[in-house]
């Protein structure tokens, strides 16, 4: 299965703005022809849009933070109103995501990451009705034509599975579904206490393609080879 996915960010930033008495990603320069940059999004991004303290004092840098990194949740690329600089070879992104509609998606995620974390190490007995309640609300969002967090299935010239998340919300949940599902094998970094990180292994972009990899960056294999030669 392949999924192809690029999120696009303003190159100048998103700022805090109003919309119907909510708070909402706005990007000023959209209008005027403003340039948005591609950005391929890392497999455990889920797990780090789960972590956001979206409803604390400062959820809203947070927010901000993460979407000047990786893109709005709802944002789709390219619109009617400004196909002519799409043409021009600018790409423009909607916003559609409220701070309303950011909270409540981190705790959707949240809840997913948590029960799935716990699904791990349940016992024989638990492990049922956890997986079944994990499966009907993953089952749920993939089907969501509303918010959307869905994807739509193609077929390359290959003849080969291609799916294509709407936006960079549905990205994040289709690749934990891969993860549950055992398409991608996440696994925590050797060097986990210290960094808190895992390794995602499979066939795709940003994944890592041998099984024998047990550290997630050149930072934690050096700190792994002091701590071996160390003794």
């Amino acid at each position: 299965m392949d999924m192809r996915f690029m999120c696009w960010v303003p190159e100048s930033g998103y700022e805090w703005g109003m919309l119907k008495g909510d708070r909402q990603l706005r990007w000023t320069e959209e209008k005027q022809g403003g340039y948005a940059k591609g950005v391929q999004p890392p497999p455990g991004l889920f797990r780090r849009f789960a972590g956001l303290r979206a409803e604390a004092a400062n959820g809203e840098a947070e927010i901000l933070g993460f979407a000047n990194q990786f893109g709005d949740i709802l944002s789709v690329p390219g619109s009617e109103s400004y196909q002519n600089s799409v043409n021009a070879g600018r790409r423009t992104v909607r916003k559609y995501a409220t701070l309303n509609m950011w909270r409540i998606q981190v705790r959707r995620m949240r809840w997913a990451v948590e029960l799935w974390d716990r699904l791990k190490n349940a016992n024989e007995s638990e492990s049922q009705s956890m997986r079944d309640e994990l499966l009907k609300g993953m089952r749920r969002v993939l089907c969501d034509m509303e918010t959307p967090s869905c994807t739509i299935p193609s077929l390359s010239k290959e003849l080969k599975l291609v799916l294509i998340p709407t936006n960079l919300l549905a990205s994040m949940w289709l690749t934990l579904a891969q993860v549950v599902s055992g398409d991608i094998e996440e696994r925590p970094c050797s060097m986990f206490e210290n960094c808190h990180s895992y390794l995602y292994i499979g066939n795709g972009p940003g994944l890592k393609k041998r099984g024998d990899v047990d550290t997630c960056s050149a930072a934690c294999r050096k700190q792994k080879s002091r701590l071996s030669i160390g003794g």
